[in-house]
């Protein structure tokens, strides 16, 4: 048998010669694929109370965040005013400087801890969220509190850590 005896002359009609112009794919409701130059359909509007309540949450987010950010900052800057207080007139107390150092890492550690949620970076688990991913309890405000602390413990106690991923995740809190 060949393949053209097993096609009906059904599904063989010819296709429609009306050119394709305008969207390609759209995932708009109400948009043809075909839709010609002058067919005058236009998309349908989103209403406005819908972008603004998305703007303000758009901000308030960005506000809160970079307000976040700079109180670790500032909690950081000073515990390094406490830390230097240590050394004004008595450069032998290096060794205490370094016992504290040292503390505010076992301090930190023992914050996160607390809260495994609160471990690591949070991009490979704020990309699997991103993917339809559940995760119970990450975006919460215990894990929040204990990401805040336990960063500007580590911070403080000279610990290379960079604040990216941290701020990712406590964004997304």
């Amino acid at each position: 048998l060949k393949f053209h005896n097993l096609v009906s002359k059904e599904t063989t009609k010819p296709r429609e010669t009306r050119p394709r112009v305008g969207r390609a794919h759209s995932l708009e409701p109400g948009i043809d694929e075909t839709t010609a130059p002058g067919d005058d359909e236009q998309k349908p509007a989103r209403p406005a109370h819908i972008l603004r309540r998305f703007w303000i949450v758009l901000i308030l987010a960005a506000l809160l965040s970079s307000a976040l950010s700079y109180l670790v900052d500032h909690l950081t800057f000073e515990v390094g005013l406490l830390r230097s207080s240590f050394t004004l007139g008595a450069p032998h107390l290096l060794l205490c400087v370094v016992c504290f150092n040292v503390c505010l890492a076992l301090l930190a550690r023992l914050v996160a801890a607390s809260t495994v949620e609160a471990e690591g970076s949070g991009f490979p688990e704020m990309k699997a969220m991103l993917f339809g991913k559940v995760i119970l309890n990450y975006l919460s405000l215990r894990v929040l509190v204990v990401k805040l602390l336990s960063m500007t413990l580590g911070i403080a106690a000279g610990l290379p850590m960079g604040k990216d991923g941290p701020n990712v995740h406590i964004s997304a809190c």
